[in-house]
């Protein structure tokens, strides 16, 4: 196949040259439009999750005032509230009940001027703020989420009176804030990493056509992918901007390693003495099954992704290996054919025999006899000196909340600040509790009897601080003389919103002094849902279902469906990558050391991560979603470079035994894939210029594991494993 390939690039360069212009071109007339409103992922968790269901039970029983996320509207003047002010809120709910769209981005209005028994909610006691809340049916982190705010503040703004105050926040305007964040990351990091790979590539070549050979390959074949993922997110695919900015990275980074292996490969059996056509189809034939492997190893990994439940990661599989298909066709099909096309321009203003391979005639020798004389000191060495960092990853502390975070010069900061000033901080973030009755044949005398109980079995949780239901649905912490005036009226209104007897759910909030998101508030939760589960399952007949909804319980869906995610991905990418390396090196204990090396890198990599943002720059801990992603791109681009390796040291091996062959194959692969990791390491770095502590985090782990692997496991350990473990032949 690799010689076919190679002789019709040969016979027909122009032709593929040509080929992929007109296919980029017919890709951007006939493009499908990526529009962030209907590409993306409908939610972070599954829908067949504990959150999800919980979610669809409260829309069923209780609609009014059900939400995935909400827009809390917050008007305030210092002075308080005039007489003015408070007819401007009553104009403003209306015009937002009759905005309401009716799609999937419509809301659902919350405010005291419809329910007066919410006024103790949604006035402050200080008489100085109130708030607005609108309940969306959409993720809080969806691009919908975001339309919703914008249109809800075009609306709300414009119309403010002189010297009212408005700020926006809730779930859904912090939402917005990261998807703002995102948009600005995925022009950033492209333009970082097309500068970053030119940069790289004029230091290594020292030639203009030389780096912009590659760089125009790949940078084709990463237009053709989005273009791809545009028709695939018109066809229903849920394609993210997140999706987008690791399609430009990895796809810089991973084809132009492909591109440049077969250059080096080019370039030495030029060297070699053969002519530029025999060089190049030689080349081909040579190292072609080397790169195609790789790639596909590394595509396999990608796609076990897709063995997730969350589904950002579950998406990013497909989405990736897809990319990465396109980059690989580019690599062993368009570069030759440009490089081919060149000729000896390629090389100017030097020659083939330029000194283009970077330390070859000085610094990879003396590594390469090191290696060959001291393996064991080599291989123990470089073993210790990665362990320790790899411990520090096994017990550092990981966070679950990073799409929570606000920026402190936003509307949804000040916004909250604001409520947390002049509102109860515990109202703002209830816990609600659902309980379905099924089935149920009492009367609403019966079930209000099992609310009773019910709060008194909450109200003895050590942190619950005050319980809103049917009995008491202004809650028992009722201070202002207006509460105790609405208390009657609130009793009328109650069954609507504690009671639901067509879905037979009882509704129970309770309140806590601890942030939603914390571990007290979490110690908190699942104390006091223990508590009722087992009170249900003591008092009430089986067939009852308990469901719970809020931000505490969202993040610990987050982390229960995070964890399992971690063991099922880690499990498949091992499996699945290891078949792959033991299919092409075909050596189980050199495939087996591969896949160890590179684990141990990546545990390496999230250690070292740590140590820096955590303990040295003193940033929350490390993100949960930095340990899937690094971890599959670590273990599956890492064994590019060794496969790269094993490849060239087991054609040497054959014709000049096995320590003559490992010296050789380190000094002749080693200024290419030092050049491709150190391009693969900027690439992938490129994520730390955007500004966001998620992606800087994951740009710096992908850095450093990179950089672990090209310059300490490839080099170094796993020549050093091959003397010890392998047999002279």
């Amino acid at each position: 196949m690799y010689r076919w390939i190679g002789q019709s690039i040969l016979r027909r360069t122009g032709v593929w040259i040509v080929g992929w212009v007109l296919l980029a071109v017919g890709l951007f007339i006939v493009r499908g439009h990526f529009d962030p409103l209907t590409s993306e992922p409908a939610s972070v968790l599954p829908i067949s999750g504990e959150l999800y269901q919980a979610q669809q039970l409260e829309l069923r029983a209780f609609p009014q005032q059900s939400a995935q996320s909400q827009i809390v509207l917050i008007f305030h003047r210092s002075e308080g509230l005039s007489t003015s002010d408070q007819q401007f809120l009553q104009q403003i709910v209306e015009q937002l009940r009759q905005n309401s769209s009716g799609t999937r981005d419509s809301w659902r209005v919350m405010a005291a001027e419809l329910e007066p028994t919410l006024r103790s909610r949604l006035y402050s006691r200080d008489g100085q703020a109130a708030m607005i809340v609108l309940n969306l049916q959409v993720n809080f982190i969806t691009q919908r989420a975001m339309a919703a705010v914008l249109r809800a503040e075009t609306l709300v703004r414009p119309q403010l009176p002189a010297g009212l105050m408005l700020e926006i926040t809730g779930t859904a305007a912090i939402g917005m804030e990261h998807n703002l964040r995102s948009e600005r990351a995925f022009h950033r990091t492209t333009w970082v990493t097309v500068l970053a790979v030119l940069l790289i590539l004029l230091l290594v070549y020292r030639t203009p056509l030389g780096a912009l050979v590659p760089l125009v390959a790949i940078g084709l074949s990463v237009f053709i992918a989005l273009r791809v993922l545009d028709l695939l997110a018109g066809a229903g695919w849920p394609i993210s901007n997140a999706d987008r900015t690791f399609t430009v990275v990895l796809l810089f980074g991973a084809g132009t390693d492909y591109a440049l292996f077969w250059i080096a490969r080019y370039r030495e059996e030029l060297v070699a003495g053969r002519r530029y056509k025999y060089a190049a189809l030689r080349a081909m034939q040579q190292v072609g099954p080397t790169i195609v492997g790789s790639a596909l190893t590394t595509v396999a990994g990608l796609l076990m992704l897709m063995t997730a439940d969350m589904n950002f990661i579950n998406n990013a599989g497909r989405v990736l290996g897809i990319g990465l298909l396109i980059a690989l066709a580019a690599a062993i099909t368009l570069t030759p054919a440009l490089v081919v096309g060149l000729g000896r321009a390629f090389f100017w203003p030097g020659s083939a025999r330029s000194d283009f391979a970077l330390g070859q005639r000085r610094w990879w020798p003396m590594i390469a006899q090191l290696v060959v004389h001291r393996p064991r000191q080599v291989l123990l060495g470089g073993l210790m000196l990665l362990a320790v960092p790899a411990v520090i990853s096994v017990r550092m502390p990981i966070r679950y909340d990073s799409f929570g975070e606000v920026h402190e010069h936003t509307s949804a900061a000040r916004g909250l600040a604001l409520a947390k000033t002049h509102f109860s901080a515990e109202s703002l973030f209830s816990t609600r509790l659902f309980l379905q009755l099924s089935p149920w044949r009492g009367d609403a005398a019966a079930a209000r009897q099992i609310s009773d109980q019910l709060v008194g079995v909450l109200e003895h949780v050590q942190g619950v601080s005050d319980v809103w239901h049917w009995g008491a649905p202004l809650g028992h912490n009722l201070t202002m003389p207006a509460d105790r005036l609405l208390q009657p009226l609130a009793d009328r209104a109650a069954a609507n919103f504690y009671f639901s007897p067509a879905e037979n759910v009882l509704q129970i909030e309770f309140m806590q002094p601890y942030p939603p998101l914390s571990r007290e508030a979490v110690a908190v939760y699942q104390e006091a849902r223990q508590q009722v589960e087992a009170w249900a399952e003591a008092h009430l007949p089986a067939g009852y279902q308990l469901a719970a909804v809020g931000q505490t319980p969202y993040i610990l869906e987050v982390q229960r469906t995070v964890d399992a995610d971690l063991v099922t991905v880690r499990l498949w990418v091992v499996v699945v990558i290891g078949g792959m390396v033991l299919l092409l090196i075909r050596q189980f204990g050199v495939s087996l050391f591969m896949l160890g090396s590179t684990l141990l890198t990546y545990a390496a990599a999230l250690g070292l991560s740590h140590l820096t943002f955590v303990v040295l720059l003193g940033q929350p801990p490390i993100d949960y979603k930095i340990k899937v992603l690094v971890f599959v791109i670590i273990v599956a681009v890492g064994q590019d470079y060794n496969i790269f390796l094993m490849g060239r040291l087991l054609q040497e091996r054959r014709a000049y035994g096995l320590r003559e062959g490992v010296l050789r194959a380190v000094v002749l692969t080693g200024p290419v894939i030092s050049s491709c990791g150190v391009i693969m390491a900027a690439t992938l770095g490129s994520l730390m210029s955007t500004g966001v502590d998620l992606t800087q985090q994951l740009g710096f782990a992908f850095a450093v594991g990179i950089l672990i692997d090209t310059f300490i496991v490839r080099p170094l350990l796993l020549p050093g494993f091959c003397l010890w473990w392998c047999r002279e032949s």
